[in-house]
């Protein structure tokens, strides 16, 4: 990654072959750093099919300015390629002759091969690899200019919030990325060098707990994910894998029964502790389910919710489904909700009429989208006909607005 900071001092290191396997340094060399030399032949002389590797490491945070390899050949003769990488990725590749890249053959003195000419920030590691095509290239020294400069910062925003900075506590440190909440249905996934409002491509992002190394100071932005397909509540009734939800109150049934109850969580597709395999019959009105994760099934005795395989019975109507069972002539219905002021659960609501008014949505995690504003993804106001409020798109869902009171709710 390129970038440069306001630095100290321009310098420059020297390391001159001494063996085929030691180099010596000289000139502005860090304290830190370290160097390895090798050859496959002898000190700096490199023939046909003969390599040498020089390694340079404990430079972290130098912004490197030219780097250069210092090179004689035969009288008559010499050709190679020369490598440079910095941080595992390829910055220089040549090949060709001495003559060619100086304007002739040299055995009495060293001319440099310019390798950088230009701003580098260098994260940890330069290496420098010279094979032999042709006999001979005779390697005396390597010569890098530098600056040394200051840590960076880097912002994090999570929407339109400035959520967060950070700082390399020492230039090329880098910096811990940290872990963000879920929002509004969206799942955190990472950190990008972009802001985006959507896309179905996954972009490049950097995960929580991973280091992230600047160029330069820097923006980052959180990203949420949810998946793409599955978005509608189902309109006819089939088995398959759904979430059971009352989106007027944004719940949706989670986990497993435990004293007679279950959990209720806030709608998200992605939260596999909401899927249940539902198991309809041809006509469609009952109904087995069986909680995917842990592949146990929901059942019940008397009015309690347990963990055992039932029969449900289910009734479906204008994109709605309510599922059911009935214990001594009272009807309960499986209800993510309950009317209970103490405490929020899921449980058996005891009803005198069963109508469809849950949703099944289905679960198809076969692509994602992706959001660095959940706040505002897919937002798009529609005034409702007779006027007074108005429906708000928002991803999967919709916000009803009326009377400055807001609804959510699944889109139909």
């Amino acid at each position: 990654m390129t970038g440069f900071l306001g630095c100290i001092a321009a310098l420059v290191m020297v390391w001159s072959v001494e063996t085929k396997t030691a180099v010596s340094g000289s000139g502005d060399v860090p304290s830190q750093a370290a160097a390895e030399y090798s050859n496959t032949y002898q000190r700096g002389d490199v023939r046909a099919g003969d390599s040498a590797v020089f390694r340079l490491s404990g430079i972290s945070g130098m912004t490197a300015e030219r780097i250069e390899v210092y090179v004689k050949s035969n009288k008559s003769s010499g050709a190679g390629e020369i490598r440079l990488a910095i941080d595992g990725n390829s910055v220089t590749e040549i090949s060709g002759t001495m003559a060619e890249w100086t304007g002739a053959y040299d055995n009495s003195a060293s001319h440099p091969i310019e390798l950088l000419d230009g701003i580098y920030r260098v994260g940890q590691e330069i290496a420098i690899v010279v094979k032999g095509t042709a006999n001979s290239l005779h390697i005396e020294k390597y010569v890098l200019h530098y600056r040394t400069a200051a840590p960076c910062t880097v912002r994090l925003k999570a929407g339109e919030d400035e959520y967060m900075l950070l700082r390399e506590s020492e230039a090329g440190g880098g910096v811990v990325l940290p872990n963000m909440a879920d929002r509004n249905g969206w799942r955190f996934s990472g950190w990008s060098e972009r802001d985006f409002q959507t896309m179905s491509v996954r972009p490049q992002l950097w995960t929580a707990g991973e280091t992230y190394y600047p160029g330069e100071n820097t923006v980052l932005w959180a990203v949420w994910e949810q998946p793409q397909n599955g978005e509608k509540p189902v309109s006819a009734l089939q088995s398959g894998i759904y979430l059971y939800a009352y989106p007027e109150y944004n719940v949706a049934l989670s986990g497993l029964p435990e004293d007679g109850k279950m959990e209720n969580a806030p709608v998200r597709p992605y939260d596999s502790n909401q899927w249940y395999w539902f198991e309809f019959n041809e006509r469609g009105d009952s109904v087995t389910i069986r909680h995917v994760d842990s592949d146990t099934y929901i059942g019940y005795t008397g009015s309690r919710l347990v963990r055992k395989k039932s029969v449900w019975q289910a009734v479906h109507a204008e994109g709605k489904t309510t599922v059911y069972m009935t214990n001594q002539g009272k009807n309960y219905i499986l209800w993510p909700s309950m009317p209970d002021f103490d405490e929020e659960y899921a449980g058996l609501y005891n009803v005198s009429n069963v109508f469809a008014l849950m949703s099944l949505i289905p679960v198809e995690t076969e692509g994602m989208v992706y959001t660095c504003h959940p706040e505002t993804a897919d937002l798009e106001e529609v005034e409702e006909e007779g006027g007074g409020a108005a429906i708000v798109d928002f991803g999967i869902y919709e916000i009803h607005i009326s009377k400055g009171k807001k609804y959510l709710r699944l889109r139909n």
